[in-house]
């Protein structure tokens, strides 16, 4: 690859992770949004879709203004792994809640998926822009994120291979899992750096 992208070998390890950790981000992205989306549009039609993102704008305003006056607080490293855990507890929460089928399961749903896509790719690149500078970002990122491009894809195949075998309810848990390494991956990214 290095005729390519050019990484020195000093930025392999930090490049390689960060590229991992993007992959998983998407990859559970792309478990969890064709999942939102059936459900949304099974239970209330597509005609709804326009009044759940109008809702959703707004709690992720709420959330948005929470979250900035954490991220003073805490360390970046404790700040994005907590953030992480956290959505690995509400998946387990919806898959818990997903076995009584109520509708209002289904709105929370996908407003939930919703800022979760947006929280975790900030963070992402917020943690991307602190550990590379303007030169290495220029060298790195294209690579960095490709590895989003084949998250997407594989969340995509995940999907479409395991919906019928595990079935809808228990990819959520597919999905926590795969949060769970970006977890690990956050704090194994911190300490290199250190």
């Amino acid at each position: 690859l290095n005729p390519v992208i050019r990484i020195k070998k000093e930025e392999w390890p930090k490049t390689l992770l960060m590229f991992l950790y993007f992959f998983l981000t998407i990859t559970s992205y792309y478990i969890l949004k064709p999942i939102r989306d059936s459900l949304f549009i099974d239970k209330y039609g597509a005609e709804n879709l326009p009044y759940v993102w109008l809702f959703t704008i707004v709690v992720l305003s709420f959330i948005v203004s929470i979250y900035v006056k954490f991220a003073d607080l805490l360390q970046k490293n404790i700040l994005l792994s907590s953030t992480v855990i956290f959505f690995v507890s509400n998946l387990v929460g919806f898959w818990w809640l997903a076995q009584s089928k109520q509708g209002w399961i289904t709105v929370l749903f996908f407003i939930w998926v919703s800022i979760f896509s947006v929280m975790t790719v900030t963070q992402f690149w917020l943690y991307a822009n602190d550990l590379f500078n303007p030169r290495e970002a220029k060298r790195l990122f294209g690579f960095v994120g490709s590895g989003g491009i084949l998250g997407g894809i594989t969340g995509g195949m995940i999907t479409h291979q395991m919906a019928t075998v595990v079935g809808t309810r228990n990819l959520l848990l597919v999905a926590a899992f795969i949060l769970l390494l970006c977890a690990l991956l956050i704090n194994a990214i911190w300490e290199l750096e250190r």
